[in-house]
């Protein structure tokens, strides 16, 4: 039996508008990334370098921008703190599999600090690491800022906290990468930093 041609036309529109099952769509890891003071939205200048070195890293990783203020360490953190929650919510819905790291740059150091107190022990059981760049909260007289809890399972293994060698945010580390507050996105922190990600995200496989 041949096939009119107006008969396989008709049929397009049926095939095309099929939207993709939400499985198709789920990454194996998400990083969700607090940019830093005043910064472009969403990533700043940290989020975009980091989340390149982590999809080459860990192939179909992406990366996410938390949706925060990010004007002062005050009242921006706690947004962040909303956001990451409802949107952790959200995606765990939909994609059961997807793993997290949640990572802040400067600023963003304060939503990954508040996040430990303020998330469900279901959203931390999805999350393989988290950390810092340039934390404020880690140089001289920084508990002033409060705790510097980390919203993970294990503080002991799934932890990252990098400061350069000349960054006086910090409080410099002799031990970090070479380099000053803005340099991180360059340095090969990022790329250190995804591939400790990626041995964390095995160990919860």
């Amino acid at each position: 039996m041949q096939l009119s041609l107006p008969f396989l036309l008709s049929l397009l529109p049926l095939t095309l508008s099929q939207p993709l099952s939400p499985r198709q769509s789920c990454p194996p890891l998400e990083l969700l990334f607090a940019r830093g003071t005043a910064e472009i939205p969403k990533l700043g200048i940290l989020g975009g370098p980091f989340g390149k070195a982590l999809s080459a890293a860990i192939p179909g990783a992406m990366t996410t921008g938390i949706d925060y203020p990010a004007s002062n360490f005050i009242t921006s953190p706690p947004k962040g703190v909303e956001w990451v929650t409802s949107y952790m919510t959200e995606k765990g819905a939909s994609c059961p599999q997807t793993k997290f790291v949640i990572a802040g740059y400067s600023l963003g150091s304060f939503v990954v600090h508040q996040l430990a107190e303020g998330i469900t022990p279901e959203l931390r059981q999805k999350i393989v690491a988290a950390g810092v760049f340039g934390d404020p909260t880690r140089a001289p007289f920084g508990e002033i800022y409060g705790e510097r809890g980390y919203p993970v399972q294990n503080e002991g293994t799934d932890v990252f906290d990098v400061c350069g060698t000349i960054d006086t945010i910090c409080g410099t580390d002799s031990n970090g990468p070479t380099g000053g507050h803005i340099t991180y996105g360059i340095n090969g922190a990022v790329q250190d930093v995804s591939a400790f990600i990626a041995q964390r995200l095995a160990a919860y496989a």
